[in-house]
């Protein structure tokens, strides 16, 4: 069972116009935690009237966050911000300084390929480090649910 330890939704205003939509949620250090990270993730973009038609932003989300609960200590925050309605920024962070290493993994293997996978599909990727945790994030297109699918 997933625990989620808190969750926050918050919004950005400029007169009658919202900016940024923003939500957190704070999960256990296991593997459940992967889908309810990619879950929470789409649940948000669905309040928001948001699509990911190609689901690039639920594999993103499925390659940090189970690098995160991997080889870190502690708890995994994800956070979830739609900064135009085009265009979608997850940073998921833990308790650990140590930077990932993209690895040059060989196509037969099993694992290895997360951070290959979140460089070849992300608008925008990076790592923030501080003393005592580091936040992965990534940026993606997604689209209005009114608006044509991307690519169309």
């Amino acid at each position: 069972m997933v625990e989620a330890r808190s969750a926050l939704v918050q919004n950005s205003h400029s007169g009658d116009e919202v900016r940024e939509q923003t939500a957190a949620i704070v999960l256990l250090s296991e593997a459940a935690s992967v889908p309810a990270a990619r879950r929470f993730v789409a649940s948000m973009l669905n309040l928001w009237e948001g699509e990911d038609d190609e689901e690039v932003v639920a594999l993103l989300t499925s390659e940090i966050v189970s690098n995160a609960v991997r080889h870190a200590v502690g708890d995994v925050t994800v956070e979830v911000t739609l900064v135009t309605p085009e265009e979608l920024r997850v940073r998921i962070w833990d308790h650990s300084a140590e930077l990932p290493v993209v690895r040059q993994a060989r196509p037969d293997a099993v694992g290895g390929h997360g951070l290959q996978i979140v460089e070849a599909l992300a608008q925008r990727w990076g790592v923030e480090r501080y003393p005592d945790h580091k936040v992965v994030w990534f940026e993606a297109p997604v689209r209005a649910r009114s608006a044509p699918p991307l690519g169309v």
